[in-house]
């Protein structure tokens, strides 16, 4: 059977369509629009355009869903709409107006998705599993292969670009800044007291880093970790009153010309957590809520 899933995100909105044969899950094809949701919001409130820009995405995966005669279709929205204050409102208009049931997912729900999404695609034991979004950061720690602790932080890569970069790239100035802010907000979260050695990364700010990573030192294009010291390098290296040259420029656009804007910030996230823990490296795994969602809530993984 063919399922249709369409994910509302901070940064991006994407559709990816899976065949299910048994416990088989087989993805098709996949679309993506960056819609920049989280740069839409003024005084905690989803901005019109923001809503419009929604509206006409779903209509265009709506027409697409039923050219491929695909009926069973699931939307989620995440932090972008779940985090204003005119949440209801903007769903209502939303789904009236494209004819989509959309379903908001809270912080813990995003988290256990991105969990079973990677528990799928990786033989780790033991660790945590990181998934910078736009507007938010997942975390969740495992340990034999089962959740002990998560939560979600209400910081992501596109709403720290809005809130402290000036221009496409950020400073060093700037990036203490994020940092800072990623501090305060773990302040709230009481987070496990253990080394972890290697990172789990999901999500579309892990794989931009890992395109340019690869790319600029020069690893083959199957390589799917990154050391903690050679991304601060990179970090420190394509700040904007760094030192990269031209030859360097070419390499960013060619690699990541879709996130310029929020890789630096999601990655200045990304690394005031890790910190904490002591972790050496970065193994990328391409799957998450998407996957974990369709295999927990229409699959049955984990049911008894």
């Amino acid at each position: 059977m063919l399922y249709g899933i369409i994910d509302i995100g901070s940064n991006t909105v994407r559709l990816a369509i899976y065949e299910i044969e048994g416990q088989n899950l087989t993805l098709l094809t996949k679309r993506k629009h960056t819609a920049g949701l989280a740069a839409h919001i003024r005084d905690n409130m989803m901005e019109q355009e923001g809503i419009d820009k929604t509206v006409g995405i779903l209509k265009e995966y709506r027409a697409f869903l039923d050219l491929m005669r695909i009926d069973a279709v699931v939307c989620f929205a995440t932090a972008a709409l779940r985090n204003i204050a005119n949440s209801r409102d903007v769903l209502r208009e939303i789904e009236a107006r494209s004819g989509l049931s959309v379903r908001l997912i809270s912080g813990e729900e995003e988290a256990s998705y991105a969990f079973v999404g990677l528990i799928h695609e990786t033989s780790e034991q033991d660790g945590l599993i990181m998934d910078v979004g736009g507007a938010s950061t997942e975390l969740i720690f495992f340990k034999s292969r089962e959740i002990v602790f998560k939560t979600s932080l209400p910081i992501g890569s596109l709403n720290t670009y809005c809130g402290f970069v000036k221009n496409l790239l950020p400073t060093e100035g700037e990036c203490v800044a994020i940092e800072r802010a990623v501090d305060i907000a773990l302040r709230e979260v009481d987070l496990p007291a253990v080394p972890v050695g290697r990172i789990c990364g999901v999500g579309g700010t892990f794989k931009g880093a890992l395109a340019l990573y690869n790319a600029f030192f020069d690893r083959d294009e199957g390589n799917r970790t990154m050391l903690i010291s050679s991304v601060e390098k990179m970090c420190r290296h394509f700040r904007s009153d760094g030192g990269y040259s031209q030859r360097d420029a070419v390499v960013l656009l060619k690699s990541v010309q879709e996130r310029l804007h929020t890789l630096f910030p999601g990655l200045a996230v990304a690394l005031s957590v890790i910190r904490r823990f002591g972790s050496e490296s970065i193994v990328y795994v391409d799957s998450g809520v998407r996957e974990g969602y369709i295999r927990k809530e229409i699959m049955k993984f984990g049911d008894d």
